[in-house]
């Protein structure tokens, strides 16, 4: 990463998530340091569940102190939020009108 390479010294043995790869990939302008934003992530034990509770003072905990990419990573981080707030909001749909139709097969909604 420009301007901050102590950060990203190959250390041994620690996995990294290609879920946590695979979000540092899709941000623009920090595809080709993925892997060593992971890999910090990783060894800080920050893994893709726990992506959603970084905040910028944790990003600066971690040696990110360009604010630039601190933005980039917390424009992402509060996308993949509102994501799974969507998802969780739509399941919630669901198994509402699941739990509806098998309290009530016969109802209008549910034409046998």
């Amino acid at each position: 990463m420009p301007g901050e390479t102590d950060l990203f010294a190959e250390s041994s043995e620690v996995e990294v998530s290609k879920r946590v790869v695979r979000f540092f990939e899709n941000i623009n302008g920090l595809q080709k340091d993925a892997k060593a934003f992971a890999r910090l992530f990783a060894e800080n034990e920050i893994d893709f569940d726990g992506l959603t509770l970084v905040q910028d003072v944790h990003l600066i905990e971690l040696g990110i102190t360009k604010l630039g990419i601190r933005n980039k990573i917390l424009a992402a981080i509060a996308s993949l939020r509102e994501k799974r707030q969507a998802l969780k909001a739509e399941l919630k749909m669901i198994t509402s009108a699941a739990d509806k139709t098998a309290d009530d097969p016969l109802s209008l909604d549910n034409p046998v």
